[in-house]
């Protein structure tokens, strides 16, 4: 029997054949700014797929779901065909798919022509999955829940793997009691044999901060406190998650034990990272290594890695709307349109916008000191250290830091200072609206932010996890 196992874990992939460019796809063109380099989702999994194929890499890849952009046929072919190329160089895949892996009503399928005009191209439907992932763990089970395409899969001796798949019907996300009855019955089956259980699946049921269940609950697991409860008095000791795209690893208390939910950022997003993990459930510990995809060689990126390359194409796109609505407010509609606003809402409120982008392109921790000195608790002599330091791309690195999962601002320091300065005020000004922020699962605005700004000592990039505390 092992004590320990080794495996790597993926998420959301989000692939997005070349082919689905349907007036041939043009490497000199800028991609556009967003959350996923969709574009050049093909250059990433080739080089992060050569690496694991490399001999010191885990025989164990598990990827928790979205492995294609929307469920383009192309890009289901292609990353087929790139999963069977691992298993070709001896690696054993379990995958799940989620809701980006097929067509709906929520999710169209589309290719884009030379114009960025979206069109319409093949999509595969939900029922057409296991065509295209049966091989990668399902096929091979030692159980199955056909209806959810779950399965458990025996990894090693002594740990199984519970793959279980939350898209039971779009846009509802989560399990049903029919599959929970299953994974008790295949629970204590695993108990009975002697084994360790691990479960994967898509969305998360420990938010990733304080804010984003409150913000964001439609994008947890659903019934998440319950299902989670249930999976901890089962045994489980942690879930594999995605959806999030944050490189994240949280917990809650159920009665004196802890349950683990550790995401995985998205690979072809920022931070295009994937983990490596060793488990040994005799001394309950998790040794977590997280890798960054950095195959800047094959993509111009402008001279950066891929990790800055890609903060730039996420993040960096809100200090351009900002500069654009102060110095150039034609480019900075015509940006809008892309976020749902036509350019006659943006004409119409210029004059709002125009001033307000401006007082945010200057604002300073010296203008805010001005805004807090007497509570801040911060002297005249240790704000002009920081003073003219601008407070935008401060905040969009907090940002950034909770989607790579590491760098904290330290406590002792003055720009931690003014951040609670600014947050005791603002819970002042919010006590009017106590009962909305409790009916969100806040009690102040500072227990949503501060967290962001410093999560403490523990890092979710590279981290031991101890089990059953």
């Amino acid at each position: 029997m092992n004590d320990e196992l080794k495996f790597t874990v993926i998420s959301d992939i989000h692939y997005y054949s070349k082919k689905n460019f349907v007036d041939g796809f043009d490497k000199n063109k800028k991609p556009k700014p967003g959350q996923l380099f969709f574009s050049r989702s093909e250059e990433i999994v080739e080089h992060t797929f050569d690496c694991l194929c490399k001999k010191d890499t885990p025989d164990i890849v598990l990827i928790s779901g979205d492995l294609t952009y929307n469920g383009e046929r192309t890009s289901h072919d292609e990353m087929k065909a790139a999963l069977k190329k691992l298993q070709q160089n001896g690696k054993r895949v379990y995958a799940i798919t989620a809701t980006h892996d097929y067509t709906s009503p929520r999710m169209p399928t589309y290719g884009i022509d030379k114009n960025d005009k979206y069109i319409e191209v093949e999509s595969v439907k939900r029922t057409q999955l296991l065509k295209y992932y049966g091989d990668f763990g399902y096929n091979n089970a030692i159980a199955k829940h056909k209806s959810t395409m779950s399965y458990v899969a025996q990894l090693a001796d002594g740990y199984r793997l519970f793959a279980l798949n939350d898209d039971y019907g779009d846009p509802d996300c989560g399990f049903s009691d029919e599959l929970m009855n299953w994974v008790k019955t295949e629970a204590n089956n695993a108990k009975r044999d002697g084994q360790y259980i691990i479960a994967m699946t898509h969305h998360p049921l420990v938010p990733p901060s304080p804010i984003y269940a409150a913000v964001a609950k439609g994008d947890m697991l659903n019934d998440y406190e319950l299902r989670r409860k249930q999976l901890s008095d089962l045994g489980f000791d942690f879930v594999l998650t995605g959806h999030t795209h944050m490189h994240n690893i949280s917990y809650c208390k159920i009665g004196n034990k802890k349950l683990y939910d550790i995401s995985t950022a998205a690979l072809t997003g920022f931070p295009p990272y994937y983990r490596q993990i060793v488990l040994n459930k005799e001394q309950k510990k998790a040794e977590i290594k997280t890798i960054c995809a950095d195959c800047a060689d094959s993509i111009d990126t402008n001279g950066l890695a891929l990790e800055e390359y890609t903060k730039d194409l996420f993040l960096g796109v809100v200090s351009k709307a900002l500069y654009d609505a102060e110095y150039d407010y034609d480019n900075f509609a015509d940006f809008a349109v892309g976020m749902s606003i036509s350019k006659e809402t943006s004409k119409k409120y210029k004059p709002i916008i125009h001033r307000f982008a401006k007082f945010l392109n200057h604002l300073t921790f010296g203008k805010v000191w001005h805004f807090v000195r007497f509570s801040s608790g911060v002297s005249k002599s240790e704000i002009s250290k920081i003073s003219s330091k601008k407070v935008v791309p401060f905040v969009i690195n907090i940002a950034a830091n909770l989607y790579r999962g590491d760098g904290n601002i330290p406590t002792s320091s003055t720009e931690y200072k003014m951040t609670c300065s600014v947050l005791k005020k603002a819970d002042r000004l919010a006590k009017p609206f106590g009962k909305k922020l409790n009916s969100i699962g806040l009690s102040s605005i500072s227990e949503a932010v501060l967290p962001l700004v410093n999560r403490g000592a523990d890092s979710d990039r590279n981290a031991t996890v101890y089990f059953g505390e």
